[in-house]
C-alpha cells in the first residue's frame, strides 16, 4: 500500500497511523505525478510557524531522496538522544557527497505545526557518497528530543551544509509522529 502525502495538518490519530505505516516500510512520501508538490511554506515573519511538508518530484535533480523506510520509536524520553535509522534512495541525477550532505531533522509541535528547533537538528553524515539510483541504510542518525513532554512530529530531512536544506528545494521528507513523555 502506498500513501501519498502533501501537507500535514491532521489530527494526532491520523498522523500516528501514517507514522506506523512509514516505519513499517509501506509508505512513500512522494505525491502522485499529476499533483505538483508545493514547497515548504512559511507564514508570518517567524520561521517557527513553518508547516512540515512532504514534497515531491519537482525538486532539482541534486535534491531527490526517496525515503524507503524508517526505524523511529513512537515514544521517546524528553531531552534524550536517540539513534534512529532509515533506508533512503537517491532518485536524482547527481551523486550525494558524504563530506557535505547529511541527514538531519526538525521537530514540530503536533497540535499547531510550530517548528521547535529552527534548523538546528544534529547532523548525521552519510556513510559514503550515494550515487544516483543507489539505496543506502543509515542506522546511526542522532536525534535529540525536545525537553518538554508532548505530541510532536519528527521530520527527517537532508542538508547540504552551507548551501541548502533539501526540503526548501522541493525534496521529500519523512515525517513521523512521536510522543515525548
Amino acid at each position: 500500500m502506498t500513501i501519498h502525502t502533501r501537507h500535514w495538518t491532521m489530527g494526532l490519530a491520523a498522523a500516528t497511523l501514517v507514522g506506523l505505516l512509514a516505519c513499517s516500510g509501506r509508505w512513500k512520501t512522494e505525491p502522485p505525478p499529476s499533483n505538483p508538490a508545493p514547497s515548504l511554506t512559511q507564514t508570518g515573519a517567524d520561521s517557527r510557524t513553518q508547516s512540515p511538508r512532504n514534497d515531491g518530484p519537482t525538486a532539482p535533480s541534486a535534491y531527490r531522496p526517496d525515503w524507503i523506510s524508517g526505524r523511529i520509536p513512537p515514544e521517546m524520553t524528553p531531552g534524550a538522544e536517540y539513534l534512529v535509522g532509515v533506508r533512503i534512495r537517491n532518485t536524482g541525477g547527481v551523486p550525494w557527497d558524504a563530506t557535505s550532505i547529511a541527514i538531519s531533522y526538525h521537530w514540530f509541535d503536533a497540535t499547531d505545526n510550530t517548528m521547535l528547533d529552527r534548523y538546528d537538528g544534529i547532523r548525521s553524515p552519510l556513510p559514503s557518497d550515494v550515487q544516483p539510483g543507489q539505496e543506502v541504510a543509515i542506522d546511526n542518525i542522532k536525534v535529540e528530543t525536545p525537553n518538554a513532554s508532548g505530541s510532536y512530529l519528527l521530520q527527517l530531512t537532508m542538508v547540504q551544509e552551507g548551501v541548502t536544506w533539501f526540503e526548501t528545494q522541493g525534496a521529500n521528507t519523512l515525517i513521523v509522529p512521536v510522543a515525548v513523555g
